[in-house]
C-alpha cells in the first residue's frame, strides 16, 4: 500500500475509508513521517493529520477493548470448565466412600 499523503485535499474520512485505521502501528509511524518539513508547516497538514490520529486512535482502542473483553470470555470459560472437572473428579471420588 502506498503511503497516503497528508497534505493532499483528501478529507479524514477518505483515510478512513482506504483502510488507514486497521494498519499496523509501525506502517502508521512510516506515514506520519512522509510529508516533507515545509508540508508540516501547513496548518491544513497538522488538523489532517491531527484528525487522522484521533479517528485511528479511537477504532485502535476499540479493538483492544474488544480484544481484552474476548480474552476475559475466554479465559472466565476456561475456569468454569476447570472447576466443572474438578467438581466432577471430587464427585466421582466421593461416591466411592458411601
Amino acid at each position: 500500500m502506498l503511503p497516503i499523503p497528508m497534505s493532499s485535499n483528501t478529507h479524514v474520512p477518505a483515510y478512513l475509508d482506504a483502510g488507514l485505521a486497521e494498519l499496523p502501528i509501525i506502517d502508521l509511524m512510516r506515514i506520519g513521517t512522509q510529508p516533507n518539513v515545509e508540508e508540516w508547516l501547513d496548518g491544513e497538514t497538522w488538523k489532517q493529520a491531527t484528525d487522522s490520529a484521533v479517528e485511528v486512535g479511537k477504532d485502535k482502542l476499540k479493538g483492544a477493548g474488544a480484544a481484552i473483553s474476548s480474552g476475559a470470555q475466554a479465559a472466565a470459560e476456561a475456569v468454569g470448565e476447570g472447576i466443572s472437572a474438578v467438581e466432577q473428579a471430587l464427585s466421582r471420588l466421593t461416591q466411592h466412600r458411601r
